[in-house]
Formats: C-alpha cells, sequence, structure tokens
C-alpha cells in the first residue's frame, strides 16, 4: 500500500473500528489486530504501545468491562503486550469456568413428589392400646 493520506486514514479507520463481537473468537480478534498494525507501521503511522492498548482494551465488548477496569486500574503502565497477555489468559480462564459449569447441568435432585405426601410409607406406627396402630404424622 502506498504512504497517501487516503491509505493512511483508511488503515487508522480499520483500527479503531476492529471490534470483538460478543461471543466471537478472542484470539481471531487479536490476531486482526495484530495483522493491522505492521500495516500501520509500513505506512509510517506511529502510536505509543500505551494507545494501542486502550484502543485494544476499548475494542472489547460491555462483557469485558469488569476485565478492562481491572487491567486499567490494577498497573501501573500499560503497554499492547501486556493487555494481549491478559487477555489470552482471561480467555482461557473464562474457557475453564465454562467447561467446568457445564459438567453439572446434567444433575437432578430426586425428593418426595407430591403425590406421596399423604402417603403413609416411612412413618413410624405406634400400638394403641386396643391393638390398632395409629400413624405418627409428626404433627
Amino acid at each position: 500500500m502506498s504512504k497517501t493520506l487516503t491509505n493512511k486514514l483508511h488503515m487508522k479507520q480499520h483500527l479503531y473500528a476492529h471490534r470483538l463481537e460478543e461471543g466471537a473468537s478472542v484470539h481471531e480478534h487479536l490476531t486482526v489486530f495484530k495483522e493491522i498494525l505492521p500495516n500501520l507501521e509500513a505506512m509510517e503511522v506511529q502510536y505509543d504501545k500505551e494507545d494501542l492498548g486502550l484502543i485494544l482494551l476499548y475494542s472489547l465488548p460491555p462483557s469485558y468491562s469488569t476485565f478492562r477496569d481491572m487491567i486499567l486500574y490494577s498497573r501501573e503502565s500499560l503497554t499492547v503486550n501486556k493487555v494481549y497477555d491478559s487477555l489470552t489468559s482471561y480467555d482461557k480462564m473464562k474457557h475453564l469456568v465454562v467447561k467446568t459449569d457445564s459438567q453439572g447441568e446434567g444433575l437432578i435432585v430426586s425428593g418426595r413428589q407430591d403425590q406421596n405426601a399423604n402417603d403413609d410409607r416411612g412413618r413410624t406406627q405406634e400400638r394403641n392400646p386396643r391393638g390398632k396402630y395409629n400413624v405418627d404424622r409428626g404433627l
């Protein structure tokens, strides 16, 4: 690509408009983001590593707002490489948690059903003086 103003603006627009859609692959998002940067460098467009980190953080969907805040406020310095690493780790952890949670979805809790509520099975019986049994209903 030539270094015309139009081409530079087009590549900048591509960088700023690049967004991670909800539920899309973080890995693919990072791959595309990393492909844009060398194209900008080839056109002699310079960005500070901190600015690129911010652009990447704000390309994430609203569901990543807690992650974004954690990265922004827990570090003294921010670089695009730190954001790459943190986002990759966060995504891996997110998939591990989802897999762990999904394993318990098939569990069913069984208990006494309503139709058996009036049944006398399972209750203790006492013998009254006349030889008949009284059912202890736990009252």
